[in-house]
């Protein structure tokens, strides 16, 4: 199976079971493409990185590029917790209940809320997954 980065919607929906919209999936592959030529890090690596605690500035800046791509973080770096929050209750209202608050706390550094909230998701998933 593959898996992807979080904050990325692939790889939740691919590990909960969740299908995607094929247009969803593709604008997803293409947008980790294009963070990949930003972080130096392929989708597969992030997820690996992830699980790991390795190649944690790498991870953090394709998770801002994500963000940044799904709209969910301004140019400046601003960051909408709720606008997060309902991003995920949108597509994945089951998982969100299941995150920490701390989760998403807010920090100065963009790239160190979207690096927590990614590994919050990929703790869960693999939680989910009995890993």
């Amino acid at each position: 199976m593959l898996r992807f980065s979080v904050f990325v919607l692939l790889i939740v929906g691919l590990c909960s079971g969740k299908s995607f919209k094929e247009e969803d999936m593709e604008m997803n592959k293409k947008y980790h493409e294009e963070c990949s030529k930003i972080s130096g890090l392929e989708a597969e690596a992030v997820y690996k990185a992830l699980e790991s605690d390795s190649e944690i500035e790498k991870v953090k800046e394709h998770a801002l590029c994500m963000t940044r791509k799904l709209e969910l973080v301004d140019d400046d770096g601003e960051i909408d917790i709720e606008k997060i929050k309902k991003h995920f209750e949108k597509q994945f209202p089951d998982i969100l209940a299941h995150l920490d608050e701390k989760c998403f706390e807010k920090k100065a550094d963009p790239k160190d809320i979207v690096y927590t909230i990614s590994k919050c998701l990929s703790k869960y998933v693999q939680a989910a997954n009995g890993e």
